[in-house]
């Protein structure tokens, strides 16, 4: 009996886990391809490393990039390289192809939103992770829907 509680807590997690991953992959998604019709502005890289994490014996990284642009007369700074790009990589050379890509100082084409033109990003549109994060959110549905229906 306890085992079945057990059971039905761990799958109604997955199904929030899921459907919180799911959303934040279709708001990703509506956000990239808005960003393709956003207008254009120049650019210049002001930082661009390689972070590095430990996390249970493994190294993780993610390319930290920020840059800087003027949009009205405001000169803003913008850290987003792709919508989805948050997320840390295991393999450090996906992560080095960005950071050598946008190398500080080096001349870019910002994307800037008109009715909020804080909100930026260089590489605008669908990417693979964007893609990604949504079966990985299916995953964690479909396992949650399967522990729960398991368990009753």
């Amino acid at each position: 009996m306890v085992w079945m509680y057990f059971q039905m807590i761990v799958g109604y997690l997955f199904l929030a886990a899921g459907t919180a991953v799911i959303v934040l992959s279709c708001w990703n998604a509506m956000r990239a391809v808005q960003s393709r019709k956003w207008p254009e502005c120049s650019g210049t890289v002001i930082t661009s490393a390689l972070e590095e994490t430990r996390s249970e014996g493994e190294y993780l990284y993610r390319p930290a990039v920020s840059y800087r642009y003027v949009v009205g007369g405001d000169e803003l700074v913008g850290k987003r390289v792709r919508f989805c790009d948050s997320f840390v990589l295991t393999r450090r050379s996906p992560a080095s192809r960005i950071v050598k890509r946008y190398s500080a100082g080096s001349a870019v084409v910002v994307r800037y939103d008109p009715d909020d033109p804080g909100e930026s990003v260089l590489e605008p549109g669908l990417n693979s992770r964007i893609f990604l994060s949504g079966v990985l959110g299916a995953v964690f549905l479909v396992g949650g829907f399967l522990t729960v229906f398991n368990a009753a």
